[in-house]
């Protein structure tokens, strides 16, 4: 399998998307970007998007009561990889994927709220290359940003009509 494979397995279900990021502290914003651009160019998509900035943690019991099976996180990552790197997997089937995301301890706590819902949890992450303060993704991270964005929308796009997701 490959990460567009491996995408498409997660949006046969019903599907929360949720942009985690905080948008003034450059490629941290990176999950909100995401989310916002799906947002515009997904509108009429069956997939429930949250922008959720950098408090995941209010969305937690919402998203808990939602009919979805899956929920998947896009968010910056600090694993240590080449900026612009793509990560993705269940969080609960990779337990070194809390270590990546730089929202690790609210997602953490989050999944369990959610897996006890009975829901999938998988984390989509893009290795951060600055996440100091200020506005705009790096330029290696907007483009791997825009590429998610792509999959996604293609992905989105190729769900039947009249298919609940």
């Amino acid at each position: 399998m490959n990460f567009t494979d491996d995408m498409e397995v997660l949006f046969r279900g019903p599907l929360c998307v949720m942009g985690v990021g905080n948008a003034i502290r450059r490629d941290d914003g990176l999950g909100v970007y995401v989310v916002d651009a799906l947002e515009k160019r997904c509108a009429q998509a069956p997939v429930r998007f949250i922008s959720a900035g950098d408090v995941p943690e209010n969305y937690t019991f919402r998203v808990a009561d939602m009919d979805c099976e899956n929920v998947l996180i896009i968010d910056a990552v600090n694993g240590g990889l080449e900026p612009g790197s793509v990560v993705f997997g269940g969080i609960e089937d990779h337990g070194a994927m809390n270590d990546y995301s730089t929202h690790r301890l609210s997602l953490g706590l989050a999944a369990k709220v959610w897996r006890n819902a009975g829901k999938g949890c998988f984390l989509l992450g893009v290795q951060a290359e600055d996440t100091g303060f200020g506005e705009g993704l790096t330029e290696r991270v907007q483009r791997s940003a825009d590429m998610v964005v792509n999959v996604i929308c293609t992905i989105i796009n190729s769900i039947p009509e009249g298919v609940k997701v």
